[in-house]
This record gives C-alpha cells, sequence and structure tokens, in this order.
C-alpha cells in the first residue's frame, strides 16, 4: 500500500514472504529511501491484508490481518517504532481492511470476517474501539473499500460472495445503514472505491466471470456501469486514482493474458488504454502525488519476484 503525504513524502507498507513480517519504510522529495521498520515484530505472517493511511496530522497507520492469530490488528507510527493493538478477535476476522479517517482525526476499518462471511466495521471513539455488523446477508465482504465524504457519510464498496454481486452500503452521521447492489455480476474482486469532488462513489473492480475490468458511479442518484478493458484477461488488482484536480481518472490493473502493468485514462463510458511494464502489475499498489504531477505505481516483478517503482 502506497500514500503521499502533503510534503510530498510517500510512504510504503508491504508483506515480505522471506521475513513473514510486515515492513515499512518512506521516500523523502529526493528519491531516497529511509531504513526499513518492521511493523509487528511480535508476530509472523501478518500483513497479507494491509490497508496504510495517513491521518490527518499526516501520520501513518496501518490497519492489517494477522494470520497467525486470525485477528484485525492496527498500528501507529511513534518515531521509529510502531505501536500496535488487536481491533477485532472474535475468531478469524480482519481480512481486507480498508482504513480511513474520520473528520475528528480517529481510525474507521471496515473488514471481512470470514468465521461468520460478514461484512463489519470497527471505528475508534477516542477511548475504545466499536465494532458493529454492517452486512450478513450471505457471505459478505471480502474486498472491501471505504472512503468517508466531507459530511461524514461513511460508505463502502464490497462483494456479495454468495451471489457474485457488487454491494454497496452508506450511513450518513445519526442515520442508519443505506444499501444498494451496484452491479449484477457472478464473480466481483479487486473492488477500488474513491470518492468525487461531489463526493459522489466510483467504483473499480474485476468482473471474474468475463474477466473484465470493469467502472461503476453515480450519476442523476442511480448507478451506472461500463467496461473499462476486456482484451483477455484484465483488472486484476485494479486500483482507481481520482485526481484533486478534477481531471480525467486512472485505474491501474493488471493484464494477466498480457502479463503486463497497465492503465487505463478517462472517464465514465470513455476509457483509453495502455501498457505500462511487461511482466509486472500483480499486488497493484499506487498513489498521487499532491500536486497531481504524477501517479506512484508498485507492482510485482513476475520475472524476479521483486517490487519495482514506476512513475506515470
Amino acid at each position: 500500500n502506497l500514500a503521499y503525504d502533503a510534503q510530498g513524502v510517500l510512504h510504503f507498507a508491504w508483506f515480505d514472504s522471506a521475513t513473514s513480517k510486515l515492513e515499512y519504510a518512506t521516500r523523502n522529495l529526493e528519491g531516497k529511501w529511509s531504513q526499513v521498520q518492521i511493523v509487528d515484530p511480535s508476530s509472523n505472517n501478518s500483513g497479507q491484508y494491509i490497508s496504510l493511511a495517513l491521518d490527518r496530522d499526516g501520520r501513518p497507520a496501518i490497519a492489517f490481518f494477522d494470520t497467525t492469530d486470525a485477528d484485525l490488528r492496527y498500528a501507529t507510527q511513534s518515531g521509529s517504532t510502531w505501536s500496535v493493538q488487536t481491533v477485532d478477535a472474535r475468531r478469524s476476522t480482519g481480512q481486507y481492511p480498508s482504513l480511513a479517517f474520520n473528520a475528528l482525526n480517529q481510525p474507521v476499518v471496515a473488514y471481512y470476517r470470514k468465521t461468520s462471511g460478514d461484512l463489519r466495521l470497527a471505528q475508534f471513539d477516542g477511548f475504545q474501539w466499536k465494532i458493529n455488523d454492517i452486512d450478513t446477508a450471505g457471505d459478505v465482504g471480502r474486498s472491501a473499500s471505504l472512503a468517508i465524504g466531507s459530511d461524514g457519510t461513511i460508505n463502502i464498496a464490497y462483494a456479495n460472495t454468495t451471489t457474485g454481486r457488487l454491494r454497496f452500503a452508506s450511513m450518513k452521521p445519526g442515520g442508519g445503514w443505506r444499501y444498494t447492489m451496484v452491479d449484477r455480476t457472478r464473480g466481483v474482486s479487486f473492488i477500488s472505491m474513491k470518492l468525487d469532488s461531489s463526493d459522489r462513489p466510483e467504483i473499480s473492480y474485476y468482473n471474474a466471470l468475463s474477466a473484465d475490468l470493469k467502472f461503476a458511479a453515480i450519476r442523476h442518484g442511480k448507478w451506472v456501469t461500463n467496461i473499462v478493458d476486456n482484451q483477455g484477461a484484465v483488472g486484476l488488482y485494479a486500483q482507481l486514482i481520482d485526481p484533486s484536480t478534477g481531471d480525467d481518472l486512472s485505474i491501474l490493473f493488471y493484464d494477466r493474458t498480457k502479463n503486463s502493468l497497465m492503465r487505463a485514462v478517462g472517464h465514465l463510458g470513455s476509457w483509453a488504454i495502455k501498457r505500462l511494464e511487461v511482466r509486472a502489475g500483480r499486488f497493484v499498489a499506487a498513489s498521487i502525488r499532491p500536486d497531481d504531477s504524477h501517479i506512484t505505481v508498485c507492482s510485482q516483478n513476475n520475472s524476479q519476484s521483486s517490487l519495482d517503482f514506476a512513475e506515470t
């Protein structure tokens, strides 16, 4: 996972299969990387599902799944060390976490509870974590993507694995949850959601049935979907980037047919596709610079089992 802070420093968190640890580093404006930090030394196999976000003061935090204990954990940085706490330990829970901060600068995490097949939300109120089941109908909550609107509305896009459909849940402050079906797919995954300048949700996702990359957005109060790319098996590990300037959107994704990292540029109904790198594109992570000048993309080099960075 990648994130730029307001000064242009790049924050990077990843799972290292060689050490079985969740690791973290930063890259300064001159392009120099910091020393690598171990986020959670107490546990092995932590961090195979991670979500990194910066709070409103630019401090990094990471929500992640502890595979050893099957728990949702949360880490915050203090200098060169990390403080780690368990958020939810109710059997196997915490996969597909998606972290964001609300207007009070408090962390909110949407995630999947495997034991019961539910979508859950954990919110820190300043004293403790409050956990609620958001959707429990069938097997729901995989590939959760969370975004919080400027008015405090919580938005979550997620998969209903029982039906294969793309679902969306939202709750305004003081209100109740509202649910809609976005797309009648038969195998949605790799969901990535952002909010546009009007706080309308936009979602990129992979349709496993047809192996296509798709996009959905709300227009005139209704969900509208379209196919972004369908030339082969495309759309895995999709990451949606929405510039603050209101320019065209970007979707970074893996083309399995071409074994390449790809980029789609455009908007609902109109997309241009180009290849960025051959033999790359798995486990895509992407973030846009604060000035919207470049998108930084990280993905696995499929021939060398290493991580490659690219600027586009």
